[in-house]
């Protein structure tokens, strides 16, 4: 959710249903719909989805951890139980249902395919169909591992050139993988730019320049960001931009990305934040994670099963059958676990110098 220790952070679980709806039609339309409308198929990018996902996600973190900083200092040990609690019990559910439909179907999750899952290293080995979404989730997870701390123990003004050159990283890993053949770039050096971005944009939120900047219109400006992050989409169907596409074209897609996050924050008004944050878009945001990890189940063909036919995998039925699982999750498991994240989350009083050095071992 993008409540964060009581105030609310408006357009995010908008942009969280933007980025959901383009995965789940993504993979509709490419491999189950009929025919006659695969060509809608490239209108919905399922990568640009998880693309926006990642800026989001370095937003909220970063935001998260300086109020946290703000209010008695941050606290990694707190911070990675609130991810665990966010993340592994919708994870694992799924795993457990994988684990139980490889038992009773033709469906075959092995134990690499097990391991890399609930290690959070399927970007890197064992990626099938069934649980190769995973890799978006593990790319996640090992940010977390070192931004975090980066933030716990270096000061403000030393993270934002570290934010860059990571930014700058990412081009270069993503132009190694493509000289080897990759096609698709699941590393977390090949992502790092799109969680950056999102980093910094909360790093410089409230700085005069940045809110001068959001402040020039507005209308303008958002719908420039959404140009530039179509652009690399659009040029990525021909041969002749692929080096910008696949070095530059995701490092502009997160910067157009993190300028639209922060305007809509600062600037909530409007026909962009009635839209965004209206009632059923923003509820689909929320459950945007469970819908996530449950709906690759169907958008698999009936031989992955085993079966000749399976009515729940046909399009459009499959599309309703993906809803209902990920709004079960998120109901079912999301939802109990939210109350427990929240005190985990709350202010701690900050404690007196002295009182600080008796407590120290």
């Amino acid at each position: 959710m993008s409540r964060t220790d009581g105030h609310y952070l408006p357009s995010l679980d908008g942009l969280r249903a933007i980025s959901i709806v383009l995965v789940v039609l993504g993979h509709a339309f490419v491999f189950t719909a009929p025919p006659a409308l695969a060509h809608f198929a490239p209108v919905f990018d399922g990568t640009l989805g998880v693309r926006i996902f990642f800026v989001i996600s370095g937003y909220l973190i970063s935001t998260l951890l300086l109020r946290e900083e703000a209010s008695g200092g941050i606290s990694l040990k707190r911070f990675y139980l609130r991810r665990f609690l966010r993340l592994a019990p919708v994870q694992l559910a799924y795993i457990a249902a994988l684990v139980l439909l490889s038992r009773n179907t033709a469906l075959s999750e092995t134990p690499c395919q097990v391991l890399t899952a609930v290690t959070y290293t399927k970007n890197y080995a064992c990626s099938g169909w069934f649980d190769g979404h995973f890799w978006s989730l593990s790319v996640e997870e090992q940010f977390y591992l070192f931004w975090p701390t980066l933030m716990a123990v270096l000061p403000r003004k030393r993270l934002l050139p570290v934010a860059l050159a990571l930014v700058l990283l990412a081009p270069a890993s993503r132009a190694i993988q493509y000289c080897g053949g990759a096609r698709n770039y699941t590393w977390l050096t090949s992502n790092v730019d799109l969680l950056m971005c999102g980093c910094l944009a909360a790093l410089v939120r409230g700085r005069p320049l940045w809110n001068k900047i959001l402040a020039v219109s507005p209308a303008v400006g958002r719908l420039v960001a959404v140009l530039l992050i179509a652009l690399p989409t659009v040029l990525s169907a021909h041969f002749w931009f692929g080096a910008f596409t696949v070095t530059l074209g995701p490092v502009l897609q997160g910067a157009a990305c993190a300028y639209l996050i922060s305007s809509l924050i600062e600037h909530p008004g409007g026909a962009w934040g009635a839209a965004l944050n209206f009632a059923p878009i923003s509820f689909l945001g929320r459950m945007s994670y469970s819908l996530y990890v449950w709906q690759q189940l169907f958008f698999a063909k009936p031989a992955d099963y085993g079966w000749d036919y399976a009515w729940p995998l046909q399009f459009p039925v499959n599309m309703a059958f993906a809803l209902l699982a990920g709004l079960a999750s998120y109901m079912l498991i999301e939802r109990p676990m939210a109350g427990l994240r929240a005190r985990l989350r709350r202010p701690r009083p900050r404690t007196e110098p002295l009182v600080a050095a008796m407590e120290q071992p």
